[in-house]
């Protein structure tokens, strides 16, 4: 998923303004990775260390709920 502007990708794809996209999806082969993350080299946000960003028991453990076999979605 890419981050966007939510107006250039209206005017974009012509979305009607009763429509409000949630997500940007880039679909492809991938020809080369950027040495420098689109985050850090845009300005959106700086590098983090992985540690505050890996979160471990973040749940408490707890009873797992299935819907019914029957329900229907």
């Amino acid at each position: 998923m890419s981050f966007y502007r939510e107006p250039f990708l209206n005017d974009l794809l012509s979305i009607p303004a009763t429509i409000r996209p949630v997500a940007w999806l880039c679909l492809g082969p991938v020809t080369h990775l950027e040495a420098v993350p689109d985050l850090e080299r845009h300005g959106w946000r700086n590098r983090r260390p992985l540690q505050e960003a890996v979160h471990h028991d973040r749940w408490s453990p707890g009873p797992c709920v299935h819907p019914r076999p029957d329900h229907q979605m």
